[in-house]
C-alpha cells in the first residue's frame, strides 16, 4: 500500500484494513493485509465514501465502521469536518460500503482527529476530536 498519514486502520476477521488518509492528495482507497500470506491487496468495494483523512475506523470483529474525518474543499486551502458514518463487511461478497443514519441520540458532530473504540457488545464509543 502507498505511504500515507492520517489514515484509518482496523482489524477484522484476522486481517488488517487500511483506509484513506493523505499522501500527495486525500485518499479513499482500501487495502487489506493478510498476515498468513504476508501480503497487501487493494480492495475496491463500490460506493466508496468521499476522500478523507483524520477519520476514525474501528471494527466489531466482522464489520468495519468509519466516522467523520476531514474532506478537502475544491479550490480552497481549507476543508471541512465530515459527519457521515459508513460500514463495510469485508467478508461478505460483494463487499459494499453502506452509509449509516445518524446516531439515535441525534446528529453526529462533524469530527476529525477523534478516536473510536468498540466494546464487543455492539456499542461504539467516540472520544475527542475537532469540529473544524
Amino acid at each position: 500500500s502507498p505511504a500515507r498519514t492520517q489514515h484509518g486502520f482496523a482489524a477484522a476477521g484476522g486481517k488488517l484494513y487500511l483506509h484513506g488518509g493523505q499522501c500527495d492528495s486525500y485518499l479513499n482507497d482500501l487495502h487489506v493485509y493478510d498476515p498468513a500470506a504476508h501480503a497487501w491487496r487493494a480492495l475496491e468495494p463500490p460506493a466508496a465514501p468521499l476522500d478523507r483523512c483524520r477519520h476514525a475506523f474501528v471494527s466489531d470483529g466482522l464489520r468495519l465502521f468509519m466516522l467523520g474525518g476531514y474532506f478537502p474543499m475544491e479550490g480552497s486551502p481549507t476543508g471541512h469536518a465530515l459527519d457521515d458514518m459508513f460500514v463495510l463487511a469485508p467478508a461478505v461478497q460483494p463487499a459494499l460500503w453502506a452509509s449509516l443514519a445518524a446516531p439515535v441520540a441525534g446528529q453526529a458532530p462533524g469530527l476529525n482527529n477523534h478516536r473510536m473504540a468498540g466494546d464487543g457488545a455492539g456499542r461504539i464509543y467516540v472520544y475527542g476530536g475537532e469540529t473544524s
